[in-house]
Protein backbone atom coordinates (compact mmCIF):
# COMPACT_ATOMS: atom_id res chain seq x y z
CA UNK A 1 0.00 0.00 0.00
CA UNK A 2 1.46 3.36 -1.03
CA UNK A 3 1.27 6.45 1.17
CA UNK A 4 1.19 10.00 -0.24
CA UNK A 5 3.94 12.19 1.10
CA UNK A 6 2.76 15.45 2.57
CA UNK A 7 4.21 18.56 1.00
CA UNK A 8 6.35 20.63 3.33
CA UNK A 9 5.06 24.09 3.91
CA UNK A 10 7.67 26.69 3.11
CA UNK A 11 7.27 28.81 6.27
CA UNK A 12 10.00 31.22 5.29
CA UNK A 13 8.13 32.21 2.14
CA UNK A 14 4.91 32.78 4.12
CA UNK A 15 6.80 34.93 6.61
CA UNK A 16 8.23 37.04 3.79
CA UNK A 17 4.78 37.53 2.19
CA UNK A 18 3.21 38.46 5.53
CA UNK A 19 6.06 40.83 6.26
CA UNK A 20 5.58 42.62 2.93
CA UNK A 21 1.81 42.78 3.53
CA UNK A 22 2.33 44.20 7.01
CA UNK A 23 4.80 46.78 5.71
CA UNK A 24 2.39 47.73 2.91
CA UNK A 25 -0.48 48.26 5.39
CA UNK A 26 1.73 50.33 7.69
CA UNK A 27 2.96 52.38 4.75
CA UNK A 28 -0.55 52.93 3.41
CA UNK A 29 -1.84 53.93 6.86
CA UNK A 30 1.05 56.35 7.32
CA UNK A 31 0.47 57.84 3.85
CA UNK A 32 -3.29 58.29 4.33
CA UNK A 33 -2.69 60.01 7.66
CA UNK A 34 0.05 62.26 6.37
CA UNK A 35 -0.21 66.02 5.80
CA UNK A 36 -0.96 65.36 2.14
CA UNK A 37 -4.60 64.64 3.05
CA UNK A 38 -5.08 67.52 5.47
CA UNK A 39 -7.91 69.86 4.41
CA UNK A 40 -6.60 72.91 2.56
CA UNK A 41 -9.61 74.09 0.52
CA UNK A 42 -13.39 74.28 1.01
CA UNK A 43 -15.40 75.09 -2.14
CA UNK A 44 -19.03 76.14 -1.73
CA UNK A 45 -21.45 76.28 -4.68
CA UNK A 46 -25.17 76.86 -5.27
CA UNK A 47 -25.90 79.15 -2.33
CA UNK A 48 -27.37 82.65 -2.63
CA UNK A 49 -29.39 83.22 0.55
CA UNK A 50 -27.07 81.37 2.93
CA UNK A 51 -23.69 83.05 3.35
CA UNK A 52 -20.48 81.06 2.90
CA UNK A 53 -19.44 81.77 6.48
CA UNK A 54 -22.67 80.31 7.90
CA UNK A 55 -22.20 77.18 5.79
CA UNK A 56 -18.60 76.83 6.97
CA UNK A 57 -19.74 77.13 10.59
CA UNK A 58 -22.28 74.36 10.02
CA UNK A 59 -19.63 72.20 8.38
CA UNK A 60 -17.45 72.45 11.49
CA UNK A 61 -14.43 71.46 9.42
CA UNK A 62 -10.95 72.26 10.59
CA UNK A 63 -8.19 73.14 8.17
CA UNK A 64 -5.12 70.91 8.43
CA UNK A 65 -7.23 68.06 9.79
CA UNK A 66 -7.22 64.82 7.82
CA UNK A 67 -9.94 64.61 5.17
CA UNK A 68 -10.69 60.98 6.09
CA UNK A 69 -11.74 62.02 9.60
CA UNK A 70 -15.04 63.41 8.32
CA UNK A 71 -18.24 61.64 7.24
CA UNK A 72 -19.87 63.26 4.22
CA UNK A 73 -23.31 61.96 5.26
CA UNK A 74 -23.07 63.55 8.71
CA UNK A 75 -22.01 66.86 7.20
CA UNK A 76 -24.92 66.78 4.73
CA UNK A 77 -27.43 66.10 7.53
CA UNK A 78 -25.97 68.95 9.56
CA UNK A 79 -26.32 71.39 6.65
CA UNK A 80 -29.88 70.30 5.86
CA UNK A 81 -30.99 71.47 9.32
CA UNK A 82 -30.71 74.99 7.91
CA UNK A 83 -34.23 76.10 6.92
CA UNK A 84 -32.95 77.62 3.67
CA UNK A 85 -31.27 74.43 2.47
CA UNK A 86 -33.27 71.75 0.61
CA UNK A 87 -30.37 69.36 0.01
CA UNK A 88 -26.61 69.38 0.42
CA UNK A 89 -24.06 67.22 -1.36
CA UNK A 90 -20.53 66.87 -0.02
CA UNK A 91 -17.62 65.56 -2.09
CA UNK A 92 -14.08 64.82 -1.06
CA UNK A 93 -11.72 65.83 -3.84
CA UNK A 94 -8.40 64.26 -3.06
CA UNK A 95 -5.98 65.03 -1.75
CA UNK A 96 -7.18 68.02 0.32
CA UNK A 97 -10.39 69.69 -0.93
CA UNK A 98 -13.98 69.53 0.34
CA UNK A 99 -16.61 70.52 -2.24
CA UNK A 100 -20.01 71.63 -0.95
CA UNK A 101 -22.96 71.76 -3.38
CA UNK A 102 -26.03 73.50 -1.96
CA UNK A 103 -29.59 73.29 -3.29
CA UNK A 104 -31.57 76.03 -1.57
CA UNK A 105 -35.32 75.99 -1.03
CA UNK A 106 -37.25 78.07 -3.52
CA UNK A 107 -38.73 81.15 -1.85
CA UNK A 108 -42.15 81.69 -3.41
CA UNK A 109 -43.04 84.87 -1.54
CA UNK A 110 -42.68 86.94 1.59
CA UNK A 111 -45.87 87.21 3.66
CA UNK A 112 -46.36 90.35 5.74
CA UNK A 113 -48.73 91.06 8.63
CA UNK A 114 -48.08 94.45 10.20
CA UNK A 115 -44.37 94.22 11.17
CA UNK A 116 -44.04 90.44 10.80
CA UNK A 117 -42.35 89.02 7.71
CA UNK A 118 -41.89 85.38 6.70
CA UNK A 119 -40.27 83.78 3.68
CA UNK A 120 -42.47 80.89 2.52
CA UNK A 121 -42.20 77.97 0.10
CA UNK A 122 -44.90 76.77 -2.31
CA UNK A 123 -46.75 74.94 0.48
CA UNK A 124 -46.66 78.04 2.73
CA UNK A 125 -44.09 76.52 5.07
CA UNK A 126 -41.92 79.08 6.85
CA UNK A 127 -38.35 79.24 5.56
CA UNK A 128 -37.27 82.20 7.68
CA UNK A 129 -38.68 84.99 9.86
CA UNK A 130 -37.47 88.55 9.26
CA UNK A 131 -37.66 91.68 11.39
CA UNK A 132 -37.44 93.94 8.37
CA UNK A 133 -37.25 93.77 4.60
CA UNK A 134 -34.35 94.97 2.49
CA UNK A 135 -35.24 97.73 0.03
CA UNK A 136 -33.87 95.54 -2.78
CA UNK A 137 -36.07 92.56 -1.88
CA UNK A 138 -37.00 90.64 -5.04
CA UNK A 139 -39.58 88.22 -3.63
CA UNK A 140 -43.28 88.96 -3.96
CA UNK A 141 -44.50 90.63 -0.75
CA UNK A 142 -48.02 89.53 0.24
CA UNK A 143 -49.95 91.54 2.82
CA UNK A 144 -52.31 89.14 4.58
CA UNK A 145 -53.51 88.47 8.12
CA UNK A 146 -51.84 85.50 9.78
CA UNK A 147 -50.37 84.26 13.06
CA UNK A 148 -47.36 82.11 13.86
CA UNK A 149 -47.52 79.14 16.20
CA UNK A 150 -44.72 78.28 18.61
CA UNK A 151 -43.44 75.84 15.96
CA UNK A 152 -43.35 78.64 13.35
CA UNK A 153 -46.34 77.33 11.42
CA UNK A 154 -48.45 79.95 9.64
CA UNK A 155 -52.10 80.00 10.67
CA UNK A 156 -54.70 81.93 8.67
CA UNK A 157 -58.25 82.74 9.69
CA UNK A 158 -59.41 79.54 8.01
CA UNK A 159 -58.11 76.71 5.83
CA UNK A 160 -59.86 78.06 2.74
CA UNK A 161 -57.66 81.17 2.77
CA UNK A 162 -54.55 78.99 2.81
CA UNK A 163 -55.76 76.86 -0.12
CA UNK A 164 -56.73 79.92 -2.15
CA UNK A 165 -53.39 81.58 -1.51
CA UNK A 166 -51.56 78.44 -2.66
CA UNK A 167 -53.75 78.46 -5.78
CA UNK A 168 -52.93 82.14 -6.39
CA UNK A 169 -49.18 81.58 -6.12
CA UNK A 170 -49.35 78.53 -8.40
CA UNK A 171 -51.27 80.56 -11.00
CA UNK A 172 -48.70 83.36 -10.86
CA UNK A 173 -45.87 80.87 -11.31
CA UNK A 174 -47.61 78.96 -14.13
CA UNK A 175 -48.04 82.20 -16.06
CA UNK A 176 -44.44 83.35 -15.55
CA UNK A 177 -45.45 86.35 -13.47
CA UNK A 178 -43.24 85.67 -10.45
CA UNK A 179 -40.64 88.21 -11.61
CA UNK A 180 -43.23 90.78 -12.67
CA UNK A 181 -45.33 91.07 -9.51
CA UNK A 182 -43.92 93.11 -6.64
CA UNK A 183 -46.71 93.29 -4.05
CA UNK A 184 -50.05 91.62 -3.38
CA UNK A 185 -52.74 92.94 -1.05
CA UNK A 186 -54.73 89.77 -0.33
CA UNK A 187 -58.38 89.83 0.77
CA UNK A 188 -61.02 87.12 0.69
CA UNK A 189 -63.09 88.92 -1.97
CA UNK A 190 -60.72 91.20 -3.91
CA UNK A 191 -57.02 90.81 -4.65
CA UNK A 192 -54.86 93.79 -5.59
CA UNK A 193 -51.55 92.97 -7.26
CA UNK A 194 -48.89 95.55 -8.11
CA UNK A 195 -46.39 94.95 -10.89
CA UNK A 196 -42.77 96.08 -10.92
CA UNK A 197 -43.88 98.70 -13.51
CA UNK A 198 -46.34 100.21 -11.04
CA UNK A 199 -49.48 98.70 -12.56
CA UNK A 200 -52.33 97.90 -10.17
CA UNK A 201 -54.12 94.65 -11.10
CA UNK A 202 -57.56 94.08 -9.55
CA UNK A 203 -58.91 90.51 -9.40
CA UNK A 204 -61.96 88.79 -7.96
CA UNK A 205 -60.88 86.09 -5.51
CA UNK A 206 -63.09 83.42 -7.04
CA UNK A 207 -62.98 80.28 -9.20
CA UNK A 208 -61.99 82.35 -12.26
CA UNK A 209 -58.77 83.49 -10.63
CA UNK A 210 -56.41 81.29 -12.65
CA UNK A 211 -58.09 82.25 -15.94
CA UNK A 212 -57.97 85.96 -15.07
CA UNK A 213 -54.28 85.76 -14.13
CA UNK A 214 -53.65 84.17 -17.52
CA UNK A 215 -55.40 87.14 -19.17
CA UNK A 216 -53.42 89.48 -16.98
CA UNK A 217 -50.15 87.94 -18.18
CA UNK A 218 -51.06 88.65 -21.82
CA UNK A 219 -52.09 92.22 -21.02
CA UNK A 220 -48.84 92.92 -19.15
CA UNK A 221 -46.82 91.64 -22.12
CA UNK A 222 -48.80 93.91 -24.44
CA UNK A 223 -48.33 96.94 -22.15
CA UNK A 224 -44.63 96.26 -21.86
CA UNK A 225 -44.33 96.09 -25.65
CA UNK A 226 -45.97 99.51 -25.84
CA UNK A 227 -43.74 100.75 -23.00
CA UNK A 228 -46.81 101.61 -20.89
CA UNK A 229 -46.14 101.90 -17.17
CA UNK A 230 -48.48 102.62 -14.30
CA UNK A 231 -52.26 102.59 -14.47
CA UNK A 232 -54.81 99.95 -13.50
CA UNK A 233 -55.94 96.65 -15.02
CA UNK A 234 -59.42 95.77 -13.77
CA UNK A 235 -60.32 92.10 -14.26
CA UNK A 236 -63.41 92.04 -12.06
CA UNK A 237 -65.78 92.29 -15.03
CA UNK A 238 -67.23 89.01 -16.34
CA UNK A 239 -66.94 90.15 -19.95
CA UNK A 240 -63.65 91.95 -20.48
CA UNK A 241 -60.58 93.49 -18.89
CA UNK A 242 -60.35 97.26 -18.46
CA UNK A 243 -57.04 99.13 -18.54
CA UNK A 244 -56.96 102.72 -17.28
CA UNK A 245 -53.63 104.55 -17.79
Amino acid sequence: MKYKRKKRVDTSRIIIVLSFLFMFIIGLYTFLNSDVFNIKNIKIQGNSKVADEIIKQSLDLKYDKNIFMYSTKKIEKSLEKNTYIETANIKKIFPNTIEVNINEKYIVALVKNENKYCYIDKDLNVIDILNEVDKNEKSIIIEIEYNLTNNNIIKFQNEDIKNRLIHLLESISDNNLSNKIQNIDYNEEIINMYSIDGINIILDNNNELKYNISKCSSILVDLQTRNNKGGTIDLTSDKYAIYVP
